[in-house]
């Protein structure tokens, strides 16, 4: 069985037990409850009781899940928001799409580049189609 994108970025950037993984376990649980409670039914006081004590089970229960499937590698919420790095005893570790990378202007001109090339084959696949219709049309139009 394969493993989600999110844990396994995380297995290899945070070591479970690390300081570092449960702060990203925490912070994409807190934003999961957020989503949960928003997504649960309005009229819900059959099941979590009326006022306040109902609201309190209701938080209660969102939060239970949430940290469930955070401690399960969440959706990605917190390695999308905190994708450039984070620190280890003062010491940046990066994760992915890191915008200090000094590699960084060398894989963009190799982009761009790229990006060139595809495009001016492109353009002379078209001029190429362009001439062979025109070709085709003015012999058939003798």
């Amino acid at each position: 069985m394969t493993e989600p994108a999110s844990v396994s970025m995380r297995a290899n950037t945070a070591k479970p037990g690390n300081a570092a993984s449960e702060a990203f376990t925490k912070f994409e649980a807190v934003i999961l409850q957020n989503f949960i409670q928003t997504m649960m039914p309005k009229d819900t006081t059959s099941v979590y009781g009326e006022g306040l004590a109902g609201d309190m089970w209701q938080s209660m229960m969102a939060e239970k899940l949430a940290d469930a499937v955070a401690e399960r590698g969440g959706i990605g919420i917190a390695d999308r928001i905190l994708r450039d790095h984070y620190k280890v005893d003062d010491k940046k570790i990066p994760l992915q799409g890191v915008s200090n990378d000094p590699d960084k202007p060398a894989q963009d001109t190799e982009k761009m580049l790229s990006l060139a090339l595809v495009q001016e084959i492109q353009r002379k696949v078209t001029q190429s189609i362009n001439q062979d219709r025109a070709a085709t049309s003015a012999s058939n139009g003798r």
